[in-house]
């Protein structure tokens, strides 16, 4: 949870508020990789995601706009277009997120596996 706080931090520091943020990015990694290994860091990489899929979640109602003039209908008396399509950010950070984890998974299965095979047994 600690490592995907940092990785939320860094996503949000390409925005306005990123600022705020820049305490748990530059504190965050030197009390974390103190207290939890290497596969958990993986957080970083899902936590970036998370920003990543809820920016494109937010931008899901995207309307490019037409080439030309637009014809309004009887009854409007305006139209709305412009953004960017949420889409391809949403794809993207779902990947991340999802990435993350079967690598996390993966890792501790590797950790595991191979504390059952040591002759120490740990």
């Amino acid at each position: 949870m600690g490592w995907a706080l940092v990785g939320m931090a860094l996503a949000i520091q390409v925005s306005v508020i990123g600022l705020f943020f820049l305490p748990i990015l530059l504190l965050g990694p030197l009390v974390l990789a103190r207290l939890t290994g290497a596969a958990e860091a993986l957080g970083v990489v899902g936590g970036g995601g998370s920003v990543i899929a809820l920016i494109g979640l937010l931008n899901l109602d995207y309307h490019p706009c037409p080439n030309g003039t637009v014809v309004l209908p009887p009854g409007q008396t305006s139209y709305e277009c412009g953004g960017f399509d949420g889409t391809p950010w949403l794809i993207v950070g779902a990947l991340l997120m999802v990435g993350a984890v079967l690598v996390f998974w993966w890792l501790r299965g590797l950790r595991t596996d191979h504390q059952r095979h040591s002759p120490t047994g740990r």
